[in-house]
């Protein structure tokens, strides 16, 4: 059970980790010439952050599976 919260946990924090990359990126995009490649990258980062939650979510419910398994089992 351990194991699947510190997933969760970690889930979390990748993507807390790339929101802020993502901020960061948006305000260099506005500084820079490079406007376009900065918005490509963001973009890239944007569907990162999505596929992260996605597998956050499927890890929770994983370890709700698991749990309730665990629990009938007792």
């Amino acid at each position: 059970m351990i194991e699947w919260a510190a997933l969760t946990i970690f889930g979390a924090l990748i993507g807390i980790v790339i929101t802020i990359i993502n901020g960061r990126i948006n305000k260099l995009a506005n500084k820079t010439v490079f406007k376009d490649a900065f918005l490509e990258f963001r973009d890239r980062f944007v569907r990162l952050e999505d596929k992260v939650d996605k597998l956050d979510e499927k890890i929770d419910k994983l370890t709700v599976y698991f749990y309730r398994e665990r629990s009938d089992g007792k």
